[in-house]
């Protein structure tokens, strides 16, 4: 009976609302009213359920639209927990709100993210609970109150869309509510234009005037679309309304679609220019604007809605932000076919082509407070809109019926959003401030292509980051929504990567005493020391700083602790480790701010924090704030970034507990948290060539909550995994991972930092305690995670027609070991053979070394020719407190050439990549990849790409530096790309050479590098004669208080400069001069000239600087020229098979009779490869486009003529020079030294003259084995590849030499090697118990059922598998004829079919009567209880005699029937009880269809 009286009553109910709306609009306008129910927000208040005086709503709830789904939106008078029900196809669902898979304890609002489809046209109830407390370990909860059900209006799928819009309500809810009984047609959709709220002074203001007037015309019940007014800018809070607003963009603009209609919604700031004094300099709505303008750009073209409407407050979008951007050509191009806006109070309607807009528009207003205006739109028949606007007091204003139509406008050329250029604050610092700095600035990585840099003050403020970049000053404010925030003592600023790299900045807070909607007084204004912030991505090698478990709020020395610990290690390092346990708790927001300052502490405000979440940070009502501070990319902690050739993965491990464990109050979701990163994790890209270094909390990943990351990490190729939580340092592998556990604050109050060294396959760790002492150093070479012996012992080189052969790192020991004196091993020679892999050992300098710091020490020098023959030493690292210091320490008249070095070189003073210090030395085809740094604290800092000090004639000619060189030193440092400091009277040359390295001068943070002598090519020229040519410089050069020179920091008066063809970049981010203007009276000639980025990245440069060196190779060097045959792919090479030798520029090992096709034939490539003839002085070289890439020159032994043969012309000119009669030059004359001793005798004659008869054939290379590398005559080296059967094979088939191998498995789970067949044990990874197919391999198994405490447990005890859960059921039994046990079976067979069919119900079974019980007591009793669901047991009579009302009833099944008579009675339609009725009788029960 109440269902049909229901159905009556919504009858009459639709029956009135067409009379109503016939009777006011007859004759009008003609309204296709869809509902068959009337809007009256005034009868639709939801039900609220145990509210008290002390514990209700506030703001009862809306449904939002947020573009990627529903906000359900609701405020209470209490802090607690927010969450939904709702059931959606037959599951249901609680949806709690929380940040970060944590749910939020201490906020009034409550906000709940809900994909539409969930919520269209269903029911959900909303609750809150009091959480008094929320602690580490533990909440105190108190009572729940709730609001519904409430059910959403279905979408409109007919065509039609209605669409009532409220505008400039400014806080009255009784205007609000007024307009919204001037509509009897019901809507599909709210549309608030704006200015619902007069101002948002208050957090009150926010929930009551804004949310709470919004939810008494929406009821909960209609879908909301709400676009921001000029008047919800206003106020102290309104930065705060936008973390309550999660929209898709995650600002206040966005689009939509419902149905045929697609909305775009615009925020349209304010409605005067930002200097304007009723803004108090607060706000930035110009470029705030212009971000929206980009965005608007970027959004796809949407051809399908057949309804296309934009969304504004402020109507004349062609001068926005106080007349100062036009965005209407960004809005036309989109094919909007109608707008509505607010603001003006008056109602109008504007024609195509009003306010530059090519579509119609409306817009909606009237007397603030007193006649406020709204306006009911009906999209309709595809093409067609019905509008009418009523005010409060019923007066129709406009109603109109228009076709709609499209037209797509120009979109205008993309422009990039540039921020913080306006409404800059010229407010100087307060003298004697009251309020201060709390923490210095920390930089955070996001992951994007921003940093995060956040600072702390003693009151709120509002606060900016300030720096110069390429010539311009930048103020990028802590704001939101183009309004800057004043309410808060943290503060973050999002800055662009570009703009902060290598560059200083400054932080500047002021406090607001007063900030009002119209009224604003400024305190005290503060301002920080410049930091300077580092940049190191650019090279080889990477060095990072972890500091896990710093629990700055528990231990008071933490930060001097930490800092003692770092100081031990005496890093610089590229990024800053913060692998969680910051703190131990977020407890308190004074947490929060400890959090910041031990970051701060940490980095010294100048290198890049990587924050990985701990536990510590998941623990306290607060923890859900802290990302709000430190938003990622994907607002996760957990994400993935390029640094540099690393690929860093920052994982989110969260809690060390089960979700259900009692510490956690049932406030966490990480098992959601941990199936999400799961699949994250094995669809994390790795770029091709890129290593994977991996920041987690916690340790032992291989059975992280029964998960296997290790392994997944380890088929990504992961290097290794930097992890605190245990306190402890260890190096364990882990699935073939290497877990480095970094240490931290340990339980004996022991402070351990740990640095990790990284590169080529190698890691360098060193840890060390807070009492200054180095606890842990070693080398772990990746490849296979095996320790490398400490310390390599020296093998002497084999030396080969005089000439030192270097193949491995000892001989490179050796090499240091014995360059002991003053010019040791002058007039030899070293040859690299090939690569060497230093793998991050610590390597002492060959000569230097040294405790002296004049410019001409007497110390060990290297005074030979070390030729690296195009070869690298990588993963060379030195790490030394002494001077001089580099692959060579110190030079005297010697000679390197072709040669490349990788890795990390710290020293004190006198520090280079190639050299410490050089005395008329030469430098030619070298090549710096290394970190450079100088660890001087006070002065004496000098520091260069290639040497630290050049002198006394030295030349680098056709080198180049490409790593970092930076210094700590606070007092006059002098750093340079190629040479940090030139001396002495000598004419020194740096030719054909070039810097792309960064040149930094910077300290901890608390210091500032005064009188810096900085420069892309030289730091210092002092009283030196110093020739520069053909050279360019792209690197920064900063410094935080001096700067830096685009190509010289300084020079002396009596210095000699001479600049030849010499360029520097004019977009430079940081220096547009050449040189420090101030040093002038030198004797210099020529300028250095400033040329941007597109002129120096082509070939045209390439040229100008010199054809005959450099080569513009677009996809190489970053498109700027590089040197012939500096690009490997660029380069001429052979095949290891040819038995040729390609070194110094020549090619060696030619016999007589080969041709230029046989030549060809040995070449690994023979693209664009021209052989100009086969003899001595021919070329072979790449030539692409008439460019020439790689040359080389051929030679061959006797062919003094240029013929291509040793033969008897040959011998005549030899015999002729050895009397005298002639001469040979050049590459002819070391041809017809045959035996190679430097002098032209009678022996060469001998010699050629047996080669001629065929005695000595000289010109085949003799070599030991197939693989032997090196001439067993002549020294000369060839490219050999030992021979295998396979890539598993471990000996050379040929020589015997072994190698370490690795099987090549398909996956974790394969047990055969793909390329061998070798076997290995291997054991599946389940997710739990019940999980049948293996998450690696899929492979199946046999698993047996849910297990589950009862018929109402719907959580599976061995797998957590969530089965559906219906409503409780009470199952009634007569007990007289139920008999022999029959109770049972059905009771037990019930159970385990609720197991198979994935349901869980509460059951209560009540036996009725005994053995003499008749049927009519029987019925009795049932009636008397009332709650029955369904009866077992009874007869055919129980509806009769037994008076119980029933649905159905039918036979049990004969295995639950005693006597064949017995009935199953259905008394009620639960689903459970129709579910238990089927099953008993075998039948289908199907419910009536309600109306």
């Amino acid at each position: 009976m109440r269902e049909n009286h229901s159905r009556l009553t919504r009858l009459l109910s639709a029956v009135l609302s067409v009379l109503m709306f016939c009777a006011t609009f007859a004759g009008l306008i003609e309204f296709t009213d869809i509902s068959a129910e009337a809007y009256d927000p005034t009868t639709m208040t939801p039900a609220v359920k145990s509210t008290t005086s002390s514990y209700y709503f506030k703001a009862t709830p809306s449904v939002f639209e947020m573009g990627d789904g529903y906000a359900v939106i609701w405020a209470t008078s209490f802090k607690g927990t927010g969450y939904i029900k709702y059931t959606y196809q037959g599951v249901s669902y609680t949806v709690y709100d929380q940040a970060q898979n944590i749910t939020k304890t201490h906020d009034d609002i409550h906000v709940v993210k809900v994909p539409h489809e969930h919520l269209d046209g269903n029911s959900y109830t909303v609750y809150s609970q009091v959480v008094t407390a929320n602690n580490a370990t533990s909440a105190t909860m108190g009572t729940t109150v709730s609001c519904g059900p409430i059910t959403l209006k279905a979408r409109n799928t007919s065509g039609t869309v209605n669409a009532l819009q409220f505008t400039d309500t400014h806080s009255y809810t009784s205007c609000a509510v007024a307009v919204a009984q001037q509509y009897t047609t019901n809507p599909d959709i709210l549309i608030f234009t704006g200015d619902i709220a007069d101002n948002l002074q208050t957090r009150d203001y926010i929930i009551n005037n804004l949310f709470g007037l919004i939810a008494s015309v929406s009821c909960g019940r209609y879908p909301v679309v709400y676009c921001r007014g000029n008047h919800e800018a206003r106020g102290r809070y309104s930065t705060m309304l936008l973390q309550y607003f999660p929209t898709e963009t995650g600002e206040y603009y966005f689009d939509f679609e419902y149905g045929d209609l697609y909305g775009v919604v615009l925020d349209t700031g304010e409605d005067k220019l930002d200097s304007h004094s009723e803004y108090g300099g607060m706000t930035n709505y110009k470029e705030y604007v212009l971000k929206q303008e980009a965005w608007l750009n970027s959004l796809p073209l949407n051809t399908t809605a057949k309804y296309k409407l934009l969304i504004h407050h402020i109507p004349r979008l062609q001068s926005l932000g106080g007349g100062t951007v036009d965005i209407t050509d960004s809005v036309n191009a989109l094919g909007m076919n109608f707008g509505i806006s607010g603001h003006d109070h008056s109602t109008s309607e504007y024609a195509v082509g009003k306010n530059n807009l090519n579509f119609r528009a409306l817009n909606v207003g009237g007397t603030k407070g007193s006649d406020c205006t709204g306006a009911m739109l009906q999209f309709k028949n595809g093409n067609m809109l019905t509008y009418v606007c009523k005010s409060q007091k019923g007066n129709t204003k406009v109603m109109q019926t228009i076709t709609l139509s499209s037209t797509y406008g120009t979109p205008p050329t993309p422009v990039s959003y540039v921020g913080g250029l306006n409404a800059q604050s010229t407010t100087a610092a307060t003298s004697n401030p009251t309020m201060s700095f709390t923490s210095a600035p920390s930089v955070f990585e996001s992951g994007g292509d921003y940093y995060n840099v956040v600072w702390t003050t003693s009151d709120t403020a509002s606060g900016y980051v300030e720096y110069t970049y390429k010539g311009t000053k930048y103020q990028l404010w802590d704001e939101v929504g183009g309004y800057r925030r004043t309410y808060d003592t943290i503060h973050t600023v999002k800055v662009p990567k570009e703009h902060l790299n290598n560059n200083k900045y400054r932080v500047i807070s002021f406090h607001m005493t007063k900030h009002e909607a119209y009224s604003y007084t400024r305190g005290d204004c503060i301002y920080s020391p410049y930091y300077l912030f580092e940049d190191h991505s650019g090279n080889e090698n990477v060095t990072m700083l972890a500091l896990p478990d710093i629990k700055a709020d528990t231990y008071s020395d933490a930060l001097t602790k930490l800092q003692s610990a770092v100081a031990a290690l005496g890093t610089n390092p590229a990024i800053i480790v913060a692998n969680g346990d910051v703190v131990n708790n977020l407890v308190t927001t004074a947490n929060i701010e400890k959090f910041f300052k031990a970051t701060a502490a940490a980095s010294g405000s100048s290198h890049p924090i990587i924050f990985a979440r701990g536990n510590g940070e998941c623990r306290g009502g607060n923890a859900t704030k802290l990302m709000s501070y430190i938003p990622t990319v994907n607002d996760k902690f957990y994400y993935s970034y390029n640094y540099g050739k690393y690929t860093i993965a920052v994982l989110d491990t969260a809690e060390d507990k089960a979700d259900d464990h009692a510490e956690y109050s049932g406030l966490v979701d990480f098992d959601a948290l941990r199936v999400e990163q799961t699949e994250w994790l094995k669809n994390l890209n790795v770029p091709k060539g890129n290593e994977l270094i991996v920041i987690s909390h916690f340790s032992y990943l291989n059975n992280y909550f029964g998960l296997d990351w290790a392994s997944i990490l380890d088929q990504k190729g992961a290097l290794l995994v930097l992890t605190g939580h245990n306190r402890q340092f260890n190096t364990p592998i882990t699935s073939g991972v290497l877990d480095v556990m970094c240490g931290g604050y340990a339980s004996n109050n022991t402070f351990i930092a740990t640095e990790i060294l990284v590169g080529g396959g190698s890691v360098r760790i060193k840890a060390a305690n807070d009492s200054g002492t180095v606890t842990a150093d070693k080398t772990i070479e990746i490849t296979g995670n095996t320790a490398v012996t400490e310390t390599v012992s020296a093998i002497a080189p084999s030396k080969v027609n005089g000439v030192y052969r270097i193949t491995c790192p000892e001989n490179l020991i050796w090499l240091s070991e014995n360059t002991t004196a003053a010019n040791a091993f002058a007039g030899e020679t070293f040859e690299l053979m090939n690569d060497i892999d230093m793998r991050l050992i610590p390597f002492t300098p060959i000569g230097g070394h040294d405790t002296a710091t004049a410019a001409d020490p007497s110390c060990a020098s290297f005074a030979g020719t070390f030729n690296g023959n195009g070869y690298s030493i990588y993963n060379l690292n030195i790490e030394s407190t002494l001077n001089y210091i580099g692959l060579f320490g110190v030079l005297n008249g010697a000679t390197v050439n072709n040669l490349s070095v990788k890795g990390s070189i710290t020293g004190v003073c006198y520090v280079g990549g190639i050299a410490g210090l050089a005395t008329a030395s030469k430098f030619s085809n070298c090549y710096n990849y290394a970190s450079i740094h100088s660890s001087a604290t006070t002065t004496l800092s000098r520091a260069g790409g290639i040497a630290g000090l050049i002198r006394g004639g030295t030349v680098i000619d056709a080198c180049a530096n490409l790593g970092s060189v930076s210094s700590t030193a606070t007092s006059g440092p002098m750093l340079g790309g190629i040479a940090g400091r030139v001396n002495g009277t000598d004419e020194n040359v740096i030719s054909n050479t070039y810097n792309r390295g960064a040149i930094i001068a910077c300290v901890d943070g608390n210091h500032s590098a005064t009188a810096c002598d900085i420069g892309g090519i030289f730091g210092y020229l002092d009283g030196a004669n110093l020739t520069v040519s053909n050279c360019y410089n792209t690197g920064a050069t900063v410094s935080t208080t001096a700067g830096g020179n685009a190509i010289g920091g300084e020079y002396t008066s009596s210095a000699t400069l001479t600049l030849n063809n010499t360029y520097y970049l004019s977009t430079n981010a940081f220096k547009q001069l050449a040189f420090n203007g101030a040093a002038t009276n030198a004797a210099t000639s020529g300028s250095a000239v400033a040329k941007t980025a597109s002129a120096m990245k082509s070939e045209s440069f390439a040229n100008t600087l010199n054809a005959d060196v450099y080569v513009y190779i677009a996809d190489f060097n970053g498109g700027y020229p590089s040197h012939v045959g500096e690009a490997p792919e660029y380069s001429i090479a052979l095949k290891p098979t040819s038995g040729l030798t390609i070194s110094g520029g020549m090619l060696y090992g030619i016999s007589a009779d080969v041709t230029v096709d046989d030549l060809m034939a040995q070449l690994r490539s023979t693209a664009n490869i021209e052989i100009s003839g086969i003899g001595t002085g021919e070329t072979v070289s790449l030539v692409i486009d008439g460019k020439v890439y790689d040359k080389v020159v051929i030679f061959i032994r006797g062919d003094v003529n240029g013929d291509g043969a040793a033969d008897a012309s040959d011998k005549l000119v030899v015999s002729a020079v050895v009397m005298n009669k002639e001469s040979l030059d050049g590459l002819f004359k070391t041809a017809g030294d045959i035996n190679a001793d430097g002098y032209f005798t009678s022996a060469d004659v001998i010699a050629l003259a047996a080669h001629i008869s065929g005695d000595i054939p000289f010109q085949t290379h003799s070599y030991s084995s197939a693989c032997d590398e090196s001439c067993d005559i002549c020294g000369a080296t060839r490219d050999v590849a030992h021979t295998y059967d396979n890539t598993c094979d471990a000996d050379c088939n040929a020589c015997g030499a072994s190698r370490t191998i690795k099987h090549t498995y398909t996956n974790s789970c394969d047990t055969s090697c793909n390329v061998c067949g070798a076997s290995r044990s291997i054991t599946h990874t389940y997710a739990n118990a019940c999980d049948t197919d293996c998450n690696v391999c899929g492979a199946t198994r046999t698993v047996g059922a849910h297990v589950y405490d009862s018929e109402a447990d719907a959580s599976c005890n061995a797998c957590g598998h969530e089965r559906t859960k219906l409503n409780d059921m009470v199952v009634g039994i007569y007990v007289k004829r139920i008999g022999d046990g029959y109770d049972t079976a059905i009771i037990d067979a019930f159970k385990e079919y609720l197991v198979g069919a994935d349901i869980a119900i509460n059951i209560t079974y009540r036996y009725y009567g005994t053995a003499d019980t008749l049927v009519a007591e029987f019925g009795s009793l049932v009636n008397a209880d009332g709650d029955v669901d369904v009866l077992i047991g009874a007869g055919n009579n129980i509806d009769s005699t037994g008076g119980v009302t029933i649905l159905a009833k039918a036979h049990h099944l004969t295995e639950y029937n005693a006597d064949g008579s017995r009935y199953c009675a259905l008394l009620t339609e639960a689903d459970s009880a129709i579910v238990f009725y089927n099953f008993v009788t075998g039948t289908t029960y199907a419910p009536a269809v309600s109306a």
